[in-house]
């Protein structure tokens, strides 16, 4: 029997533990099942902020490609205001701009002209010309080569220094690129040709059209048709990216950015080739999360120009569960625990009712923790849960959920209606909420909903709300959570405020009213009442406008009686944005009754700054007491920032329009801006039937001052004519410098205004008074040409080009002269102009030739030398003299190649006669002062000489005497170089000039000629007899021999042979031959008996 009731024994007690298995499985699946949910719950949560984190990035990266943007949009409008425009001026812009430091993911930007094929050679023969490739001796070329309909080709790139051989290239050749342009030379906007490989990482290109201005684009032909190229950049992907975001939330939040194509063809697979920007390079290998472990990710599609851009998020969980991963546990571990008291308490009931008693109570407590410890983790994930029962309308709420809807922290748990959630909700989307509700328990579906909220307490912002419906079957009972998430809506606003402000910068023109359409956004943006913008009086001079929006229609009128800025307020030193929501604040204010009455209760004032200089007050007002919002205050002041630049980048554009319709020495309007305003002028003379003049003025002598005194004083003297031109000329309509000492006047006639006449003695007067430059006082003269509209021409270029004929006889006619165009000047000046434009071609088309006059000694009778002469065969007029296009060939530079050509000749046909067997005869050759200006006289000489392989003996040079006076230095040092080589030396013309004695002792000459103006009339004028016989005394003197020009007779013979005279020259012994006449002559000489006879 024993071994029987011990078995009883053991089943009893068995049986009595049954209860405590079957309580300690229960309360164990429970902790399992409260476990799975809070699981779920903080995974959710967790999924939540993955998604927050990468809704931030993606707005981040669209931003901040938008601020790239708005560069290009920059250089664009740069372009289009300035074309044609200079490479110096597209780098000078480049600089301002400071991308380097501004916006580090600039490779480089461009402009690529668009080159029809047509076209191409003569644009390529234009770039070869361009003085840049020139000095930097690169031959301009576009590249790759071959035929294509078309050509887009770089002609202006910066940084220039970095990136010069990329002029020539043909970015159009890549059939991407190609499309890339054509879309958005059709569309009007910006597109991107997908990634690209730099040196040294990936890369995108942007392309942006250039149109024509006054041409219409809207239309796809109109586009076509007005546009003449893209101005482009080339942006590093990982500078672009660089601080989006910082070190610690680089290491959370991982992301790839693929380029999936244009934005038509959709979504693709992406690939390894595809990849713009890995997060992970921005980072050391280091500092980058292992990649074992939970990750999460997500994709969003991005546009931008024209593509579709793939961001490929992930993050490890356990970055982002933060302190919310321990609630699982706590939760089953506080089940377990509970279970195991569960457990206990039912073996102590089945073995004790006290200590059941005493455990149900420790129970409890623990229960209470467990309680404290949930509420605690929802607080800290800001995380309430609610539950709402249809069948008797109850509400009830965790203490997180709450205390934001309004009750105090720590009162725990509550029970309410469903007008507790709905009352603070924001009533805009107070019915909305309730739609969603109803919508949930009618089909028994979830939603998601993020909406504002407010409650007595003051509390504000945004609730992500999410409601679970029951299933088919179960009672009418929704369970849900609510998140705050206002930071992030914050952030969203703030993002697409600053966009919206940016875009309507960008696109602003250079009058439009800026402030206005900032004020709209901020207020709608924010939820102000109404705002205002006070400018000083700094800002209206930069043309800014008082401001004023309102979304209340009864504060129109109060706004419209807005106050002005105080000169006290504007020149003191104001703070940063102030915040003002109290009312003793708000009554200390310069305005404070217009703020009175609308009933202001709360005001944001911002000022508005230009660097140092206060431009304004912008303010923000609202009848509603609002509590200071640091996150509302930083949105204003950034939004404010934005302005601030724009205003800075409209002055700098001011500057560079400034720049390029002007002249940088004397600040008067340039030939760009003085064309419009002709323009301007002829339109309204037309259509008023009144007459206008123009004055063209050029001051006298201009080029000797420059050359004598050198280009500073030359720069110096035009900024001082300026000045005496601008303080007569203002009644003028304008006043421009065209280039060099060119001056042009437009003269309107006006009642009350000085007349021509008196107009033109007025700048004759005013440069009476002798101008000082660097310490020289000097007489400065103009010569002033008057066309009349429209007597002597109805359009632009008729009126200029008769103002300046008649400027051009008014300096023939004398320093200090002023003449009105005349109908016979046209022929005259024509004349010479075809002279000119002929006399280009007479080189290339052998039209020169050299006649020779022989020389003969008085002495032996004997030929002693002859003197080269220059003659032209002109097509059209016959044979020329000198006098008739030499003046013409030195105003013009020509004469340096013509008295090159001359030299090489003179000594050419010298060689040929000794080859011949004549006589040793020394050739003379006349100079001109542009010869000696340039600084290869020498050289030329030289090389005449070697190349006719002639001594320096055979050669004699003519010069002036006004030559030498005017550049004594410069001719001496030549002079003694050629005299040492053995070259002869003369001066020509004697007696016509002011030379001075000492010059004629001091010079390296040989000989002098006396002007045929004293021979002609010898003996017959007694004064030029004894001005012949003094001079050759004189020059016998200084051991200089004398010839005498223009010897006609016998009777002149005999004179200057009894006044013991060297050498004669003129028609009496030979009129000037063409050299085979001249060889026979010297053939006939040197056959005959020497001595004088008539030629």
């Amino acid at each position: 029997m024993a071994p029987r009731g011990k078995g009883m024994r053991v089943r009893v007690r068995l049986l009595s533990l049954l209860p405590v298995w079957i309580v300690l499985t229960c309360a164990l699946a429970a902790s399992v099942a409260t476990y799975l949910l809070s699981d779920r719950l903080v995974e959710r949560t967790m999924m939540f902020k993955f998604a927050d984190h990468a809704g931030n990035v993606r707005a981040l990266v669209a931003t901040r490609m938008h601020s790239y943007t708005d560069v290009l949009v920059s250089l664009q409008a740069f372009v289009r205001t300035n074309e044609p425009v200079s490479r110096q001026a597209f780098q000078s812009f480049y600089d301002g701009l400071n991308l380097s430091a501004r916006y580090p993911g600039f490779q480089f930007v461009s402009f690529a002209r668009y080159v029809p094929a047509a076209q191409l050679s003569a644009f390529v023969a234009r770039q070869r010309g361009d003085p840049v490739l020139r000095g930097a001796r690169i031959p301009f070329s576009v590249r790759p080569r071959g035929v294509r309909r078309a050509y887009y080709v770089i002609t202006d790139i910066a940084p220039m220094s970095a990136h010069m051989a990329s002029l020539g290239v043909d970015i159009g050749a890549d059939p991407t690129r190609l499309l890339a342009l054509e879309q958005a030379r059709d569309s009007g906007v910006l597109f991107c040709s997908g990634s690209l490989s730099t040196p040294t990482e990936a890369g995108i290109a942007l392309n942006l059209p250039v149109y024509r201005k006054a041409m219409p684009v809207d239309t796809v032909a109109e586009r076509r048709l007005a546009y003449f190229g893209s101005v482009g950049a080339v942006v590093r992907v990982k500078d672009l990216m660089r601080g989006i975001l910082d070190d610690m939330q680089l290491r959370k939040l991982h992301f790839r950015i693929y380029d999936a194509g244009p934005y038509q063809e959709g979504l693709r697979q992406r690939g390894v080739e595809r990849l713009l920007f890995d997060s992970w390079s921005l980072l050391p290998a280091d500092a980058r999360l292992a990649t074992d472990g939970h990750w999460l990710r997500q994709r969003m599609p991005l546009t931008f120009g024209g593509r579709l851009w793939i961001i490929d998020f992930s993050a490890q969980a356990r970055a982002l569960e933060g302190s919310d991963r321990y609630i699982p546990a706590t939760v089953l571990g506080g089940g377990m625990l509970i279970s195991a008291l569960l457990a206990v308490l039912t073996y102590v009931l089945s073995h004790s009712r006290e200590r059941a008693v005493a455990l149900a109570g420790q129970m409890t407590r623990n229960l209470r923790k467990s309680e404290l410890a949930l509420a605690e983790a929802q607080r800290v994930a800001h995380l309430g849960s609610w539950r709402y029962d249809v069948s008797d309308g109850s509400f009830q709420y965790s203490d997180e959920m709450g205390r934001l809807l309004g009750r105090k922290s720590g009162a725990g748990a509550g029970v309410g209606t469903l007008d507790d959630l709905l009352n603070a909700i924001a009533p805009e989307h107070r019915t909305l909420l309730r739609a969603r509700i109803d919508a949930a328990l009618h089909d028994r579906q979830g939603f998601e909903l993020a909406c504002r909220y407010g409650v007595a307490t003051g509390r504000a912002g945004w609730l992500s709300l999410i409601g679970r419906p029951p299933t088919a079957s179960a009672p009418l009972v929704l369970h849900g959570t609510a998140m705050e998430v206002t930071q992030r809506k914050q952030a969203e606003q703030g993002y697409q405020l600053e966009h919206a402000i940016a875009l309507k910068l960008g696109t602003a023109g250079v009058d439009d009213d800026i402030v206005t359409p900032v004020l709209e956004a901020i207020c709608a943006g924010m939820r102000w009442d109404a705002a205002a913008f006070r400018p000083t009086h700094a800002g209206r001079t930069q043309g800014l406008l008082d401001g004023r929006f309102t979304a209340m229609p009864q504060l129109a009128q109060w706004l419209g009686r807005n106050p002005p800025v105080s000169d006290a307020a504007a020149h003191a030193p104001l703070p940063g944005p102030l915040w003002f929501n109290r009312r003793a604040d708000l009554a200390q204010l310069p305005h404070a009754q217009w703020l009175a009455q609308a009933e202001v209760a709360t005001m944001l004032s911002i000022p508005l700054r230009l660097e140092s200089t206060l431009l304004g007050m912008v303010e923000f007002y609202s009848r509603q007491r609002l509590r200071t919002d640091r996150a509302a205050l930083n949105m204003a002041g950034s939004m404010i920032n934005q302005v601030e630049q724009y205003m800075r980048r409209r002055r700098a554009e001011q500057d560079l329009r400034y720049v390029a319709t002007h002249d940088v020495l004397t600040g008067l309007p340039n030939r760009l801006l003085f064309n419009d305003t002709l323009q301007a002028v002829l339109a309204e003379a037309e259509r008023d039937s009144q007459p206008f003049h123009l004055m063209f003025v050029d001051i006298d002598q201009f080029k000797q001052i420059n050359d004598t005194l050198g280009h500073d004083a030359g720069d110096a003297l035009l900024k001082s004519c300026a000045e005496r031109l601008r303080g007569e000329l203002a009644h003028a309509r304008m006043l421009a410098r065209l280039g060099g000492d060119e001056f042009i006047v437009v003269l309107a006639e006006q009642p009350g205004a000085p007349s021509l006449l008196d107009t033109l003695r007025a700048v004759q007067a005013v440069f009476a008074a002798p101008v000082m430059i660097d310490g020289v006082e000097m007489k400065v003269t103009v010569s002033i040409g008057v066309s009349t509209y429209p007597q002597h021409g109805t359009n632009a270029s008729t009126l200029l080009k008769h103002a300046d004929i008649a400027m051009y006889r008014a300096k023939e006619r004398g320093r200090n002269n002023y003449q009105f165009y005349a109908q016979p000047m046209g022929a005259s000046i024509e004349k010479a102009v075809s002279l000119e434009s002929h006399l280009w071609h007479a080189l290339a088309n052998q039209e020169l030739e050299l006649h020779y006059q022989p020389r003969l000694s008085l002495r032996s009778g004997e030929i002693s030398g002859v003197q080269a002469l220059l003659r032209w065969h002109h097509p059209a007029h016959g044979m020329l003299l000198p006098r008739q296009f030499v003046p013409i060939a030195e105003k013009s530079g020509l004469i340096v190649p013509i008295g090159a050509w001359v030299l090489r000749e003179a000594c050419r046909q010298n060689a040929a006669w000794r080859k011949q067997g004549l006589p040793e005869l020394r050739v003379a050759v006349n100079l001109s002062a542009r010869q000696f200006s340039d600084n290869d006289l020498a050289q030329d000489v030289a090389l005449a000489l070697d190349e006719a392989g002639l001594p320096p003996t055979a050669l004699g040079l003519e010069l002036t005497e006004t030559l030498m006076m005017q550049q004594p230095g410069q001719v001496s040092q030549v002079l003694s170089e050629l005299k040492a080589k053995g070259v002869a030396i003369s001066v020509d013309d004697f007696g016509t000039g002011y030379s001075s004695l000492g010059y004629l002792k001091r010079l390296p000459i040989d000989a002098v000629k006396i002007d045929s103006a004293f021979i002609k009339n010898i003996p017959r004028n007694q004064n030029d007899m004894q001005i012949t016989a003094s001079v050759i005394t004189l020059a016998h003197g200084l051991h200089l021999s004398v010839v005498a020009e223009g010897v006609e007779s016998e009777a002149q013979v005999a004179f200057l042979r009894a006044h013991d005279c060297d050498e004669i020259q003129g028609v009496y012994f030979s009129k000037p031959l063409p050299a085979g006449a001249m060889t026979r002559f010297l053939v006939c000489r040197e056959n005959a008996t020497p001595g004088l006879s008539s030629g």
